[in-house]
Formats: structure tokens, C-alpha cells, sequence
């Protein structure tokens, strides 16, 4: 029997070795290019700017945004120049997005906000941390696939920890948010697919991270249905049973466009396909067609009016 066991293990090591010979971790070097969202016109957010830049169009802001991680930003057009002082920064880069409604934004008529998270109902709750992106805890305590299919049907997975802020920040997190003496979730690592062979949520191989937080004794080896894991406010990962033990768990909210024109801003409508007989549709779509043409023709500070009146 114990010879059995020890062959056992000696092929499934054989099977990492060579999974991870195989991989190639360029491809998982690259961080994901986030995109940007006009969320309100006419409108700036007060959330902690981490750079500021002059710059000449928007285009370059949202490299700058990038580059400086940023989740938002505001920015002043160059029809607004006139309305803000011409060596002030045009481009403020912020560290986190306005989260579950645009109560916080302030009207100001040389900028706009843009943002990398433009569903509101999707960040109800959510936690931002700097730099990284926004995070929720879902309620109830579930199994591994459930927190999984909680998370995604929250337009997110389960969080990634492969790097010691992420599992830092998040430690704290957990801290703060639940209250039980057993302070840990799941988070998104796992090897259900090639036993010792740990990858993430979004497919990137532990292998491919230098950083590692296992608790004393962990993973266990000895343990093979012991496939998925757990991260804790001391932040420090454990394998458990995926299926067995119920626990809450941490998402990452993906980047999102708005569900809609959220900011209010008129659309170059068409009309033409509307049936005669539809008289109210018609009216309405030829007043939207009629404020587009105000809209496109107006000053910088009548088109903030304009947004204003119809948001």
C-alpha cells in the first residue's frame, strides 16, 4: 500500500515538472489594458489623485491613467480650457472610481469624469484597493464553484492573490469585514486540474509568481482532494476541500462599460425605422434628434446645461 502511495506521488510530481516546463509565462506578463468610460459630463470626482499631468488630449490621459494604475480619471477638454487655468494639470488620475452611484461627483464645467467601472450596480459594496481594482465579500457562507457562480453572476471571480499586496490588502479586508474567529475566505487559486499545478482565476499559473504565502504544512501533499484555497487575515494561504467546506469568498469585480448612455449625453438617434402609426415613438425621437443638433452646435457651457437638464 505504501509503495502504491509513493508511486503515485512520484507521477503526479513528474506531472508538475513537466506542466510547468511547458508553460510559458510571458504571456502572463503583460497587465490587461484597461479601457475608459465617459460616465458624467460637466462633472469631476474628489477621490485621492495619485498624478496629475498637462496634457493635450484624451488619448494621452488615458495612457497616463494606465501607466499610473489608475481606475478613473478626470479630464479637461480642450473646449474647456477657457473655463480653468491654462497651466493647471488637465488630467487628474485617480486612484479609485466612484463606486455604486455618482452622489460624490461635483459639478465643474471644465472636466469630465471617466471611469474603468461604469456599471454602478455592479460596485454596490464593493472595497477599492489602490492601484489593483474593486473587491466584494460575498454574503453566505458556499462551496468553492458556488462562491465561483456568486461572484460571476456579480459581473466578477474570484479574487487573484499571487502577489503580496493583493494578498496584504486583502488580509485586511477580511479583517475588517467578517466578524467570526475564523477569519478566512476563498480566494481565486486552485489545482483541480493537474494535482500540485496551482493557476488562478484568470488562467496564470502559480508557477509564473514569485511570491507565495502558504500557511506551515500547506499545500498538503498527502491531501490530494485538499484542491482548493483559502486566504486569512493573517495572510497566509490554505488548501481545503473544495466541496466540503462552506465559506465565504472574495471577488474581483471586472472593468465594465455603462449599461446605457448613463451621463445623459444626447445620441444621433435614427428615426426611420419607426412605423407611422407610432406617433408618440416619432415625436420622441425627432426631440431627441432635434437636442443631438443643439447639443453638437452648443458652447462648452450651454452643452454642461443641456447634460444637466436631461441627466
Amino acid at each position: 500500500m505504501h509503495k502504491e502511495l509513493l508511486i503515485i506521488l512520484l507521477i503526479s510530481s513528474k506531472l508538475v515538472i513537466i506542466h510547468n516546463l511547458l508553460i510559458d509565462c510571458n504571456k502572463y506578463s503583460t497587465t490587461s489594458r484597461l479601457q475608459y468610460y465617459k460616465i458624467k459630463s460637466c462633472h469631476k470626482s474628489s477621490a485621492s489623485v495619485i498624478f496629475w499631468k498637462r496634457v493635450t488630449n484624451l488619448q494621452e490621459c488615458k495612457e497616463v491613467a494606465r501607466e499610473r494604475g489608475g481606475m478613473a480619471f478626470n479630464f479637461s477638454p480642450a473646449e474647456a480650457q477657457n473655463l480653468s487655468k491654462f497651466y493647471m494639470p488637465n488630467c487628474h488620475v485617480l486612484a479609485c472610481p466612484q463606486i455604486g452611484n455618482d452622489s460624490t461627483l461635483t459639478m465643474d464645467l471644465a472636466y469630465d469624469y471617466y471611469s474603468a467601472y461604469g456599471n454602478w450596480n455592479v460596485t454596490q459594496n464593493a472595497t477599492c484597493i489602490k492601484a489593483i481594482g474593486l473587491f466584494t465579500l460575498n454574503a453566505d457562507n458556499q462551496n468553492y464553484s458556488q462562491n465561483i457562480l456568486t461572484c460571476q453572476s456579480n459581473s466578477g471571480d474570484l479574487a487573484d492573490v499571487t502577489s503580496e499586496y493583493r494578498s496584504t490588502m486583502l488580509a485586511q479586508m477580511l479583517n475588517t469585514s467578517i466578524t467570526d474567529w475564523h477569519k478566512l475566505a476563498y480566494v481565486g487559486l486552485n489545482d483541480l486540474f493537474i494535482e500540485g499545478a496551482f493557476t488562478n482565476s484568470f488562467g496564470k499559473p502559480l508557477v509564473c509568481s514569485n511570491y507565495r504565502a502558504w500557511a506551515p504544512g500547506h499545500p498538503r501533499s498527502k491531501h490530494e482532494s485538499e484542491d482548493c484555497v483559502t486566504l486569512d487575515s493573517e495572510k497566509l494561504w490554505r488548501v481545503v476541500r473544495c466541496n466540503k467546506v462552506k465559506l465565504r469568498g472574495v471577488c474581483e469585480v471586472y472593468p465594465h462599460k455603462p449599461p446605457r448612455n448613463i451621463e445623459g449625453v444626447p445620441q444621433n438617434v435614427s428615426c426611420g425605422g419607426i412605423s407611422r402609426r407610432q406617433y408618440a415613438k416619432i415625436k420622441r425621437c425627432l426631440e431627441e434628434k432635434m437636442i443631438f443638433r443643439i447639443y453638437q452646435n452648443a458652447t462648452r457651457i450651454d452643452k454642461c446645461g443641456l447634460v444637466n437638464f436631461i441627466y
